[in-house]
């Protein structure tokens, strides 16, 4: 017990020392609502910090990374999720207030996920790896309208995140065992003059096919009349705005309409 005590304290030294700056910046969501409660200073506790404690030594090399502790009896699995523009000390950031903020939401909880702009930390006592998880979703759009045909605008944008669905395919199936489900889409909306900014993503221990089920699923949540929406689930994120919220690496598509 001495042991566990222990290593509690230094873990939360530890988080209290951390800048939460890029914390508060980047948060959107938490859910913590599944499963029950563990006991302070448990075996369980003692896992989840051993687990947490790994995101961190991993999230500088690492866009994606899972584990499992075991504390007989109990044992947890987790995992971490950066933006796949996302990487370095910016990765280790994003990890770190993440996996700190959630602790703090989340007081005790067994299972807990918490969506930042930058990446997500999810973690259960029960077995979830390559496993689909859309609900509970978390949605979110921007009050405004596009000032542009209403129609058109929301053509354009189930097109091109759809098309980028197709994208993801591809991705998916050529990737290497570290390579990302992730991709983006510039769209420039030449009477507005302003692009579209679009972006898709899943968690690497999806299947192809399971991944493609999630983007399609949280697509159909999507506000698509709104000048930006973005859909959170637990196993793929959807986002689109009229403005750039991802690292620009194509040149902008030429919308014809």
């Amino acid at each position: 017990m001495f042991k566990v005590a222990s290593l509690l304290l230094i873990f939360v030294l530890t988080c209290l020392a951390v800048d939460e700056t890029l914390g508060q910046e980047l948060r959107f969501d938490y859910d913590c609502t599944q499963n029950g409660n563990y006991t302070p200073n448990s075996n369980y506790q003692y896992a989840l910090f051993n687990l947490l404690g790994s995101f961190t030594s991993q999230a500088s090399k690492k866009q994606f990374y899972n584990n499992t502790v075991e504390q007989p009896p109990d044992r947890i699995y987790g995992l971490y999720l950066c933006r796949g523009d996302v990487v370095g000390q910016d990765s280790s950031d994003c990890v770190t207030a993440a996996k700190n903020t959630v602790l703090k939401s989340c007081p005790y909880r067994l299972d807990a996920i918490i969506w930042f702009d930058y990446c997500l930390v999810r973690y259960s006592p029960n077995p979830f790896f390559g496993k689909l998880s859309e609900n509970p979703p978390r949605l979110y759009n921007h009050t405004e309208n596009t000032t542009r045909n209403q129609t058109e605008f929301e053509n354009i944008v189930e097109g091109t995140m759809l098309g980028l669905v197709d994208e993801i395919k591809t991705v998916g199936r050529s990737r290497s065992k570290a390579g990302m489900m992730y991709v983006t889409k510039v769209v420039n909306l030449t009477d507005v003059y302003v692009n579209l900014y679009a972006m898709e993503q899943c968690t690497n221990d999806l299947t192809v096919t399971n991944c493609v089920v999630c983007l399609k699923y949280a697509i159909r949540l999507l506000s698509v009349q709104s000048r930006g929406s973005y859909v959170l689930c637990r196993s793929c994120v959807v986002r689109y705005e009229t403005y750039p919220f991802f690292r620009l690496s194509t040149t902008p598509t030429h919308d014809n309409g």
